[in-house]
């Protein structure tokens, strides 16, 4: 438990910056997992593998796709070791992913769906630091 979950921001600067935060919550997510991609590619990665094989080989089932749609986007690694790391998926596959233009507004809703389940953590996150940067500018 953090000693900063009920704390108050108290500066304007710091109030701005939540409120930022929040109003522009899944840019901020979004640039964030690109920044930190090992949190986004482990958690595709883990619900990639535990789909079962029929549901990866069936083509009406797009949340395949979605997943390599996020990896292919969220990970700054070469598609040749995501391709290895998932086994099953080839390079020309993540290709065709990656320079779909359509794809974006394909899986626009579906993003917003998956930045929703980590909305919640993410704002707090986000929030402690806050508030844990002014508490150490006001001692400084």
């Amino acid at each position: 438990m953090s000693p900063y979950r009920d704390y108050e921001l108290k500066t304007e600067v710091m109030k701005e910056r939540w409120r930022d935060l929040q109003e522009n919550v899944y840019e901020e997510m979004e640039r964030y997992y690109k920044e930190n991609r090992l949190n986004v590619y482990s958690i595709i990665k883990k619900v990639y593998h535990i789909t079962p094989q029929r549901l990866k080989n069936d083509p009406s089932v797009e949340i395949i796709d979605f997943a390599l749609y996020m990896l292919v986007h969220f990970s700054n690694d070469p598609l040749e070791k995501i391709a290895t790391d998932l086994k099953d998926v080839t390079v020309d596959h993540l290709l065709i992913i990656k320079n779909d233009n359509s794809s974006h507004k394909k899986y626009e809703k579906e993003k917003i769906r998956f930045f929703d389940f980590l909305k919640s953590d993410f704002l707090n996150s986000q929030y402690l630091n806050l508030a844990f940067a002014e508490d150490i500018e006001a001692m400084l």
